[in-house]
């Protein structure tokens, strides 16, 4: 099998799927059918250590209390043709369903999005030979107008490279202080009523708490509108750690209001004008009627449990109109100026993590119930720096994402800009290199969980398609590799 191809794709998740349709509308409309066109078959090779999943976050074989916290049942999926295809509708087919106050297990819909993604490379095959490769890719080096790619103790030579890396997501890791070998342990090997500290409040302690008590046979129950939980004993005794002890807002699964198409020119002029972070974010506060940001990265000020009291109290609609306003401010700023400076990148991002990425408001009711059951507590620290001590330790968290380029444009996870162009994502001073994941999408934007991400990536899936179509010439009959692989190339990595 070999080692070369066309094109490198690396990552597996929704931004594939997205990618996969665009190729398959551009052969439909350059040749009328999917059908087999003339000369070699143009190699496809698609990088994700969790393959056959579509990637971390969907992993189908994932735990069934790791839910959908961010992508809500009516979001829609890119479908070749324009069509699109709802959450809803892929649960429904696998006899599931999605109601107003949960959200659907991550596995669920991974699956849809792998019987979706295999259909759309069937689609292809006549046309693309594309082969998922279930290996993380540990280094991509430029070597003269070609790309190498270590993954494991292999070396893949590619005339293109794209990256639709994600957020790096990897769940948690579990270690035991009395074990000898601690490494690769899961949640399961933690046993009943034993000290479990969880390291994070976010989605991945959400999914962590729902699976060491939901997930092990214990049950809540709504009681005069408060709930309420009961033990199986199958459950440890859980802490949740944090930093700041700031949780984020709930993000209820209900359809957010219209996102407006700009601002008003004195409003975002007023944003785009300030050069501090902090002055960025007093502006976002006025325009979108939030209390001030600028404390968000320093200690609460309440308790979690009494901001989970809070969450409670507020009213429902009031929270999603708040929701929506922020969601259409960051969304229009965003559209604005895609290569926008660090500091108004920090203030979008602050907001939009505060107000837009928190789980639905049933996963901190089901914390409240937790808490008066005496399952779980709070304590404000981080590792080595807490007088809490417990034999189980679970660090819920989102890894580094974005991959470790050797080139003069920038390492990934460095403050470096990296300029893309906002329209196709091609790296500016490579002919062969496209920027399209989760922060590389803009050299300075890529991490905002928000829809600001989702539709701008939307809007230049079609043009990034073309772009590598017409620059690989993958739709055409040119022949592909004719030489063998590059003495550049053999000298740092044996190719085969």
């Amino acid at each position: 099998m070999s080692n070369r191809c066309d094109l490198a794709i690396v990552g597996g998740g929704l931004r594939l799927l997205s990618l996969l349709t665009a190729f398959a509308d551009l052969v439909t409309e350059k040749s009328g059918s999917p059908g087999r066109g003339t000369g070699p078959v143009p190699s496809v090779l698609v990088f994700d250590p969790f393959h056959p999943a579509p990637g971390a976050v969907w992993n189908d074989r994932a735990h069934r209390e790791f839910r959908c916290n961010a992508l809500k049942p009516e979001a829609a999926l890119p479908a070749p043709g324009g069509g699109t295809l709802l959450v809803t509708g892929a649960l429904e087919a696998q006899g599931l369903h999605a109601s107003a106050q949960d959200s659907p297990p991550r596995s669920a819909v991974g699956a849809a999005l792998r019987d979706q993604r295999d259909e759309i490379i069937g689609r292809l095959s006549p046309r693309l030979a594309i082969r998922l490769v279930p290996a993380r890719v540990e280094e991509a080096v430029p070597v003269g107008g070609s790309w190498l790619l270590r993954a494991g103790a292999e070396s893949f030579a590619c005339r293109g490279l794209v990256d639709l890396s994600g957020s790096g997501f990897t769940g948690y890791t579990v270690s035991a202080t009395d074990a000898a070998e601690s490494s690769g342990l899961s949640l399961d090997s933690i046993p009943p009523g034993a000290a479990a500290t969880i390291g994070g409040m976010g989605l991945g302690a959400v999914d962590v708490v729902a699976a060491l008590t939901r997930g092990r046979g214990g049950a809540f129950a709504d009681r005069g509108g408060q709930l309420a939980y009961t033990p199986s004993g199958s459950e440890p005794a859980l802490v949740l750690m944090s930093r700041t002890g700031r949780l984020r807002r709930p993000s209820d699964p209900g359809r957010p209001g219209p996102i407006p198409g700009e601002l008003p020119v004195h409003v975002s002029d007023a944003f785009w004008s300030t050069s501090a972070e902090a002055a960025a974010l007093q502006v976002l506060a006025r325009i979108t009627g939030t209390p001030r940001l600028d404390g968000l990265h320093r200690a609460a000020a309440e308790s979690p449990e009494a901001q989970i009291s809070a969450f409670e109290r507020e009213p429902a609609q009031s929270r999603a109109e708040l929701r929506s306003r922020v969601e259409g401010v960051v969304s229009a700023l965003a559209r604005e100026r895609p290569a926008m400076r660090r500091i108004h990148q920090d203030a979008l991002s602050r907001i939009a993590t505060e107000y837009t990425s928190g789980p639905p408001l049933e996963r901190y009711r089901e914390w409240g119930a937790l808490i008066r059951a005496g399952m779980l507590r709070f304590s404000r620290g981080t590792w080595g720096e807490t007088a809490v001590s417990t034999p189980w330790r679970i660090r819920a968290f989102l890894g580094a994402p974005g991959l470790p380029f050797d080139s003069p444009a920038g390492m990934a996870g460095s403050r470096r800009e990296i300029p893309v162009d906002a329209r196709t994502k091609r790296v500016q001073g490579f002919d062969s290199w496209w920027a399209g994941g989760h922060t590389s999408s803009h050299p300075l934007r890529g991490d905002l969980p928000t829809t600001a991400n989702a539709a701008e990536w939307q809007g230049a899936v079609r043009p990034l398609a073309e772009d590598i179509a017409r620059k690989l010439d993958l739709l055409g009959s040119s022949v592909r590799w004719s030489s063998p692989c590059e003495k550049t190339i053999s000298r740092r990595f044996a190719c085969s």
